[in-house]
């Protein structure tokens, strides 16, 4: 189960939230500027969406933003653009899509599976 938390100013989701089940969707409401999302990239994981909506429930930004590398490395994976302060919903939403490609001997490279891997959500 994700907690939440409080981190000086900032607001933060802790523990681990690991999904690769499609159309899986984390939904948090928060009231600020702007988000970053803080994840684990390996060669497990695939894509995500990830979009804001605004206190209306309009889109006001959306981003795939990919979860794939070669060696695990945990980082920041997207920091939203910075909006007018008001109510928002920030969504990550697992798309099952994995980051595969082949050469010219159709050897297939990259992920073995569609995981995303959200570690910890500042809000700012």
């Amino acid at each position: 189960e994700i907690a939440q938390c409080l981190v000086g100013s900032e607001m933060c989701i802790r523990d681990r939230l690991l999904s690769n089940v499609k159309g899986s969707v984390l939904s948090i409401p928060f009231k600020g500027t702007h988000t970053a999302v803080i994840g684990e990239s390996n060669p497990h994981s695939g894509y995500a969406r990830v979009s804001l909506l605004d206190a209306k429930k309009d889109t006001v930004y959306v981003s795939l933003v990919d979860f794939y590398s070669k060696y695990p490395e945990k980082a920041i994976r997207i920091m939203t653009p910075e909006m007018p302060e008001d109510n928002y919903t920030l969504l990550i939403e697992v798309t099952g899509i994995m980051p595969v490609w082949t050469d010219k001997t159709k050897a297939v490279y990259g992920s073995d599976n569609s995981f995303v891997t959200v570690d910890s959500i500042y809000y700012f």
